[in-house]
This record gives structure tokens, C-alpha cells and sequence, in this order.
């Protein structure tokens, strides 16, 4: 299948906390928090938004959902503590392309 970037972007809080991303799929961790998608902030305001990009096949769907964390190492992706009821949303990716195809 052709691969296709797809970019995934949500408004948080500034740090200490953290947003990912996580999904049906090996490229967002298949429903794994340990291996999720880390989202990166863009900017520096009160509503800050957190983005990443990455490569899902194209016309597979994908399920997915943002939530929130904090990591109990400073520094290191090694453990991310999970507060799974602020899950942000969840919702499906479609990869197939303009005009559904």
C-alpha cells in the first residue's frame, strides 16, 4: 500500500504534561500507551498546540485517540504515567486520499 503523511494536532496545556497519540495501527503503538505517539508542542502560548506526523497506509482505517500524561522521569520517554479519563478524543483517520478514493 502507498504510504501516506498524516498529520495529528490537538490544543493542550503548556508542560509538564504531555500529549500522544494512539492507535489501531503498528505506526501508533496498536493500542499500546508504551508505544504511542508522542505529539510535540508548536508553540509556547496558554492553549498550546501539540502536532505529529506520521506515515499510515493509505486506504486502511485507522482508529485513534489523544490522551494526556506526564512523565515520572524528568527527561525520558522511559515511562509516561497515564490519565486515560482525559482522554481528549477519539475517532478514525482516512487514509484513502482526496475524494475518498
Amino acid at each position: 500500500m502507498t504510504p501516506s503523511q498524516v498529520t495529528f494536532e490537538i490544543r493542550g496545556t503548556l508542560l509538564p504534561e504531555v500529549f500522544a497519540i494512539c492507535g489501531s495501527c503498528d505506526a501508533l503503538g496498536n493500542w499500546n500507551p508504551q508505544n504511542a505517539v508522542a505529539l510535540l508542542p508548536e508553540n509556547e502560548t496558554a492553549s498550546m498546540l501539540w502536532k505529529a506526523t506520521i506515515l499510515l497506509s493509505r486506504g486502511v482505517s485507522v482508529q485513534h485517540c489523544y490522551f494526556k500524561g506526564y512523565f515520572l522521569e524528568p527527561k525520558t520517554i522511559v515511562k509516561l504515567l497515564l490519565t486515560m479519563d482525559n482522554l481528549e478524543s477519539t475517532g478514525e483517520a482516512d487514509t484513502r486520499g482526496p475524494g475518498g478514493r
